[in-house]
C-alpha cells in the first residue's frame, strides 16, 4: 500500500503550518503518524491574528484560533496574505479561511508580477460542498474529533482517549472482523487490531489504556503480528 500520509512542516509568524497531501494527516497537538511528526509552533506578534494554516490540494485554509488579545483572520487578512502565506499562494490555489465565530468564506485574489494581493472575499454557503468537506476535515486537523465526527467517519462505540492522547474506537469491517482502531486522524486512524466480534473489540477497548497490546486480538495488520498462541490457519478473512 502506498503512503497515505506525506507531509512537511514549518513555522510561520502567527501560525502553526502543516501541509497536507493526498488528504490524509491530522495536527493540533504533537502527535505522529505513520513516522512522520508534527508539532503547533506559535509565534506572536502584538495583536496580530492567531490561526492554524492548512494546504490540502489546492486550498489554503487559515482558521482563526479565537484568542484573546488578538486581531480575528478576517480583520487581518490583508496582512496575513502580504506577510505570512504569501509564498504559498499561486493562481491555481484558492485561500480559504474560517472565522472566530466558525463561518467559511474565501478570500478573493489578484495577482501582479506573480505577488498575491487581496481582493475582497465571498462567503462560502453551508450547502456548498467545499464548506462541507473543510468542516469535516478541521476538527480532526486542529482539535479532537467529537463524537458526532467519529460517528460520521464510521467508527463505532466506545469512543476513547487513550493516556498517550491517541483516540480510539471500534470501526466495522465485516460480520467476523472488528478493528480496535487507535490514532484516529482526519481520513483514518495509525494503527489497529483485529477482533472477530464487535463485543471482545468493544471490551478489549474499555480495557485498554494504550501502553502494549489490548487483549483478545488475532492480528495486528500493520505489523503481520499474531499473539503467540494463535495460528495462521485460524484467520477470517
Amino acid at each position: 500500500m502506498e503512503e497515505a500520509l506525506q507531509r512537511r512542516s514549518r513555522t510561520i509568524d502567527n501560525a502553526s503550518y502543516l501541509e497536507v497531501r493526498n488528504l490524509r494527516s491530522f495536527s493540533g497537538r504533537q502527535h505522529t503518524c505513520n513516522g512522520a511528526t508534527t508539532e503547533n509552533r506559535t509565534g506572536m506578534t502584538a495583536m496580530n491574528a492567531r490561526f492554524d494554516l492548512i494546504t490540502v490540494d489546492c486550498y489554503v485554509c487559515v482558521i482563526d484560533r479565537d484568542e484573546a488579545g488578538c486581531r480575528s483572520v478576517k480583520n487581518d487578512i490583508e496582512r496575513i496574505v502580504a506577510e505570512d502565506v504569501t509564498a504559498l499562494l499561486t493562481p491555481e490555489r484558492r485561500l480559504v479561511y474560517r472565522d472566530s465565530q466558525g463561518d467559511w468564506g474565501e478570500v478573493l485574489l489578484t495577482y501582479r508580477d506573480g505577488t498575491p494581493h487581496f481582493g475582497g472575499f465571498c462567503p462560502l454557503s453551508p450547502e456548498s460542498d467545499l464548506r462541507k468537506a473543510l468542516d469535516m476535515l478541521t476538527p480532526a486537523f486542529v482539535g479532537a474529533p467529537s463524537d458526532d465526527d467519529l460517528l460520521t467517519m464510521g467508527y463505532r462505540r466506545p469512543f476513547k482517549l487513550l493516556d498517550d492522547g491517541r483516540i480510539a474506537a471500534i470501526l466495522t469491517h465485516h460480520d467476523s472482523q472488528h478493528a480496535l482502531a487507535a490514532g484516529i486522524h482526519a481520513f483514518g486512524h495509525d494503527d489497529a487490531y483485529y477482533f472477530e466480534t464487535y463485543e471482545s473489540a468493544a471490551s478489549a477497548l474499555k480495557q485498554w489504556n494504550g501502553v502494549g497490546d489490548p487483549e483478545g486480538w488475532f492480528l495486528h495488520p500493520r505489523s503481520g503480528r499474531r499473539p503467540e498462541d494463535d495460528d495462521p490457519a485460524n484467520e477470517i478473512l
